[in-house]
């Protein structure tokens, strides 16, 4: 598989910057069998290294979406797909808030986790949808900032993937701990495809999909 050149994105102030678990998150896309989806969208994307390994591993017969609410994160992701020649459709929308129900075949999302206020969050997200830049990643909380348990922001995606999937459909999620939150009540199951451990954290790399039988 070639390399995903993602150089261009330490420049950006107010970008996720590339840190171990998003590589281990794009290591584990090339090694799933992802079948043949139509949709691919890669959610709260950055500088979009998801979309730019899915768009590369599954070439034109899908449609690989980029989708950040921070202008500055759609723009470092079109640069991601012209630096490595994949076709990226770059929108800047709230999560999935865009897209017509029932149509995402593969979802990728490398959720923000960091415990925050509601308040916090709630900030955040209205500078990011006001296009607002930062100075600093630490400033630019959008990135990171996960609300309460780090939980909300996961949260809202887990509850509009039963009516964003398309039958057969499936996400990728990245998260610290194996087991994500009300599952059975959104008629969804889950199963730990990957997981990778460092010196200060622990990730899991989840399919969610619809049904409820556990694995």
């Amino acid at each position: 598989m070639t390399h995903i050149d993602l150089s261009h994105v330490s420049a950006s102030t107010d970008v996720y910057p590339i840190m171990p678990d998003t590589r281990f998150f794009m290591d584990v896309l090339r090694s799933e069998d992802l079948g043949r989806p139509a949709l691919v969208v890669d959610v709260g994307c950055g500088a979009a290294p998801l979309a730019a390994v899915l768009a590369q591993k599954l070439g034109s017969t899908a449609a690989s979406v980029a989708a950040d609410i921070s202008l500055s994160a759609v723009r470092v992701a079109a640069e991601t797909g012209r630096r490595n020649g994949v076709s990226l459709h770059v929108a800047r929308m709230d999560l999935m808030a865009a897209l017509r129900p029932g149509l995402v075949d593969l979802l990728a999302f490398h959720s923000p986790y960091v415990p925050t206020t509601a308040v916090a969050l709630a900030e955040g997200h209205a500078r990011a949808a006001a296009g607002e830049s930062s100075a600093t990643i630490e400033a630019a909380s959008w990135t990171w900032a996960g609300g309460p348990f780090g939980l909300a922001v996961l949260q809202r995606l887990l509850e509009a993937l039963p009516v964003q999937l398309a039958p057969g459909g499936v996400a990728y999620v990245l998260f610290h701990s194996p087991e994500l939150p009300d599952l059975k009540a959104l008629g969804l199951s889950a199963t730990v495809v990957a997981s990778n451990e460092t010196k200060a954290e622990r990730h899991y790399v989840i399919r969610v999909q619809r049904g409820t039988q556990e694995s």
